[in-house]
């Protein structure tokens, strides 16, 4: 979905991010390398530690990389599975430095 010309590439995610998820959560992740990213969360019903992790690493490495990740429409059952491991939408909110 990522378009070359510097448009932001979108990914929905699926309703169920556990540990089974996670490896292709990163897979899906690592073919947007190098674009600025958002992440729709609305369909995330259960997101695993393991997830959440990979999702964390992915923030800090697009903000490395100068890009953006944007997380959006965190459902409520996501940001109160993400606080359960002391995470919010803020943990996400992280750009490259301009």
């Amino acid at each position: 979905m990522a378009d070359p010309k510097g448009m932001i590439a979108v990914v929905s995610l699926k309703a169920r991010l556990d540990h089974a998820a996670a490896e292709a959560l990163g897979h899906e992740l690592r073919k947007q390398t190098g674009t600025d990213l958002t992440l729709d969360c609305a369909n995330v019903s259960h997101i695993g530690g393991l997830a959440a992790e990979t999702l964390v690493s992915a923030a800090k490495s697009w903000a490395s990389a100068d890009h953006t990740l944007q997380l959006i429409n965190i459902s409520a059952a996501m940001s109160d599975q993400l606080a359960t491991m002391g995470l919010s939408a803020a943990t996400f909110d992280m750009e490259g430095s301009q």
